[in-house]
């Protein structure tokens, strides 16, 4: 059983540093994610009715609870890793659970550079985006590394300004003290109480941010009101969204903006167009077992996605372009320098 310090049976799963998420799809089936493979573990619950009291007792920790009334649930545990739960109602596995654990080490760009995700160039363009206060996007699939480049960016965020952030879950590390981090709220069992990312950036845009972070963009609420906020006058911007590259990325993101505003497709797009200007795309390479800056692209206010890096995956190359014209206006605008 899961105590109130540790983990129980997990604990020695959780304590391996190098063991980034675990899924317990059964009783007797738990793997684990270590160095981007798969491995089925050699720890098993006795019963199912063992898994199901340490997913009560895990639950409980945080406040909340699973039955085949309310058969899934998610939050974040104590120590900062993300559970997700199922009920046995969902799946004939029974109760299943995932846990993606907290990095405790903070992760900067000159690690990603050690780890091949990105090469020294790229880096530096991605502190002058930071510099002049460009709203940008990173872009990417599941665990594709896109909130760790996130907080690695930040950390050039300057000490006096102020950062606001909300996500709905916590995983932002920011290394400094000038920052305010929200999180959302489930409704309670009455179905009161509910705190949404809308809600938070709604709020967060009453109190005067240097910077915004969204931990993630999934709903057309959050979509309309982070573009809103862009519009209205807000600067240095930025957010992670799902999407497999950048011209879904910027397709999604419309859409959903459309969705929530009920106006047309087309002008969601042009408002895209004059709100963002960087999409950072993030690809978890399977094959080289390591997350990669595919590409970093500038969205021009006449509607092109300028490709100014791409990962060249065969040869294992950063491959950069000349900055356009309209780019380097804005820097210069900003007062920074890129040497390209």
């Amino acid at each position: 059983m899961i105590g109130l310090s540790g983990y129980g049976i997990l604990q020695p799963l959780m304590d391996d540093d190098e063991i980034e998420e675990i899924y317990v799809y059964a009783p007797d089936k738990i793997w684990y994610l270590k160095e981007g493979k798969n491995v089925l573990s050699d720890i098993r619950f006795d019963s199912s009715e063992k898994l199901k009291s340490y997913i009560d007792n895990a639950l409980g920790r945080i406040g909340r609870t699973i039955n085949n009334a309310n058969p899934i649930e998610d939050g974040r545990l104590p120590d900062g890793s993300r559970i997700a739960v199922s009920a046995s109602a969902l799946s004939p596995n029974g109760y299943t659970m995932n846990i993606r654990k907290f990095r405790r080490e903070r992760i900067t760009l000159d690690k990603m550079i050690e780890f091949g995700s990105m090469d020294e160039k790229t880096k530096m363009l991605l502190i002058t985006i930071i510099n002049a206060r460009l709203n940008f996007l990173v872009s990417g699939g599941t665990a594709s590394g896109k909130t760790t480049l996130l907080n690695a960016m930040s950390q050039y965020i300057p000490e006096n300004e102020n950062v606001e952030s909300v996500e709905d879950n916590i995983e932002l590390q920011l290394n400094r003290e000038f920052w305010l981090q929200l999180e959302t709220r489930k409704a309670n069992l009455e179905g009161e109480g509910e705190i949404t990312m809308a809600d938070l950036l709604v709020h967060i845009l009453r109190r005067s941010p240097e910077r915004i972070i969204v931990g993630e963009i999934r709903t057309p609420q959050v979509a309309d009101t982070f573009m809103n906020a862009i519009q209205t006058g807000h600067d240095g911007v930025c957010a992670t969204i799902h999407a497999n590259d950048p011209k879904r990325c910027r397709a999604r993101m419309s859409k959903l903006a459309s969705t929530a505003n009920n106006t047309p497709y087309n002008s969601n797009l042009d408002d895209f167009d004059h709100s963002i200007h960087i999409i950072i795309q993030m690809k978890r390479d399977e094959i080289a077992k390591k997350r990669v800056i595919t590409s970093i692209d500038f969205v021009s206010e006449n509607s092109q996605l300028i490709n100014l890096m791409e990962y060249d995956r065969r040869n294992d190359k950063f491959v950069h372009k000349p900055l356009p014209a309209e780019l380097r206006e804005l820097f210069y605008e900003r007062g920074v320098e890129y040497e390209e």
